[in-house]
C-alpha cells in the first residue's frame, strides 16, 4: 500500500519497473505488510536506473499491527545511493540494516524535500542474519 499510486511494481522482480511520486516531501509513505508477524533486521530499497531519485532523507517504521508504529532507522541516503549504483547499477540496491524486531508491516516514509522523484525498483525485507547456528 501506498499514499498515492500503484505499489506493485515495487515487488514485481523487475527492476525495470517503479513506484514513485514528485517532488520528494514529507509525507511520503510506502508500506509492506508481510502477511504475518515476523522478525524483520533490514531492507533493501533498489533504486534500478533511477539512481537519481534516491529518497534524500528516510525513515524506516515497524508495526505489528498496523496502528502502533516504531521508528528503527532514520537518516541521510546519498551515500547508500552512490555505493549502490557503483556497486550494482542495473539494481542500484540501498541496503539499510537495524535491530532485529517483530513486525507484520514496514513502511518507509520520505522525510526530506528535494526537486526529484521518490522512485522504488524494488523493496525486499530482510529477516536476522544468522552466523550459521554459533
Amino acid at each position: 500500500q501506498a499514499f498515492r499510486h500503484d505499489p506493485a511494481p515495487v515487488h514485481d522482480g523487475n527492476p525495470a519497473t517503479e513506484w514513485g511520486d514528485d517532488p520528494q516531501r514529507p509525507g511520503q509513505w510506502i508500506r509492506v505488510d508481510l502477511g504475518g508477524v515476523q522478525q524483520v533486521a533490514g531492507i533493501t530499497h533498489a533504486l534500478g536506473e533511477y539512481a537519481r531519485d534516491f529518497p534524500r532523507r528516510l525513515a524506516i517504521d515497524l508495526s505489528v499491527d498496523g496502528d502502533a508504529w516504531e521508528e528503527v532507522w532514520n537518516g541521510p541516503t546519498a551515500a547508500l545511493a552512490f555505493l549502490a549504483a557503483v556497486r550494482e547499477p542495473r539494481v542500484a540496491p540501498m541496503r539499510m540494516a537495524f535491530p532485529e524486531r517483530p513486525a507484520r508491516f514496514v513502511r518507509l516514509r520520505q522525510v526530506a524535500t528535494h526537486k526529484n522523484l521518490w522512485r522504488i525498483a524494488e523493496i525486499s525485507v530482510h529477516g536476522p542474519a544468522r552466523d550459521g547456528g554459533r
